[in-house]
């Protein structure tokens, strides 16, 4: 198990992170359409390999998060802000089937509300506060994406026979 909640949720924050930084009616556009693809890919029931959705998952979230330290570029393509929101929500609901089922997609979709307190310090200048639990974000997904592929150590799976 790779945690896909986890992954999900991580992805997902980081978005709302991103969102913060583009004009309301954009950001609007882009978390409807991060939460329609989530529950358009949970409907359909497309399921991708699990390798293959970490993997996505993990580059998305480390593209989404490049956007956090450079906002400039989400002001001369506004319209990569939705289109990033949409993949986000394609690849948390690929994660979450591959580990789970639909179920675990409620305790994540809340996620999103994290726009709300990084508008506030956005609004106010204090872009500071969240570059550095984008930073956080990072650093959480960099260690849970990397578990898996790392040599197993005591306590981390069985090492002794039954």
């Amino acid at each position: 198990m790779m945690g896909g909640d986890v992954a999900a949720g991580l992805l997902l924050a980081v978005c709302a992170f991103m969102l913060a930084f583009v004009p309301r009616r954009i950001m609007a556009t882009g978390i409807v359409a991060g939460v329609a693809m989530t529950i358009a890919v949970v409907v359909s029931w497309q399921m991708l390999p699990v390798k293959v959705a970490f993997a996505g998952c993990w580059i998305s979230l480390i593209v989404t998060a490049m956007l956090v330290y450079f906002p400039q570029v989400l002001r001369h393509a506004p319209w990569a802000a939705p289109v990033l929101a949409a993949n986000t929500g394609f690849w948390a609901a690929q994660v979450i089937l591959v580990e789970g089922d639909w179920h675990d997609l409620v305790p994540v979709l809340p996620v999103w509300l994290a726009v709300v307190p990084a508008i506030v310090c956005v609004a106010r200048g204090w872009v500071l506060p969240v570059r550095i639990v984008t930073s956080w974000l990072l650093a959480v997904a960099l260690l849970v994406g990397s578990i898996p592929y790392l040599v197993v150590h005591p306590g981390y799976e069985a090492d002794h026979k039954e």
